[in-house]
């Protein structure tokens, strides 16, 4: 049970760092030419592809897990609330 807690704890602070170094990005590149863009376009890509989605997938994989390891999880609207909402952000 605790390294399925410690999962989801390292995968949502993965998300958290994603979503941070993202708006990093988009607030301090002002690209001025196509090609400053795509450079943008290219950053955003990385930091999504290597940060955010497997951190996200992570954190719901883990989460679902921890649902079954900890049966009392089963019993609470919140646990499967947080557990749509996962899904959906996926």
């Amino acid at each position: 049970r605790k390294t399925v807690k410690i999962l989801h704890t390292v995968a949502a602070a993965g998300l958290i760092g994603g979503l941070a170094a993202y708006m990093v990005l988009l607030v301090v590149a002002t690209p001025t030419s196509a090609e400053a863009y795509a450079g943008l376009r290219t950053s955003l890509e990385v930091v999504s592809g290597y940060i955010l989605v497997p951190s996200l997938a992570i954190g719901l994989l883990s989460g679902l897990v921890s649902m079954l390891v900890h049966s009392p999880f089963l019993d609470k609207g919140w646990v499967w609330f947080k557990a749509l909402l996962g899904i959906l952000m996926f």
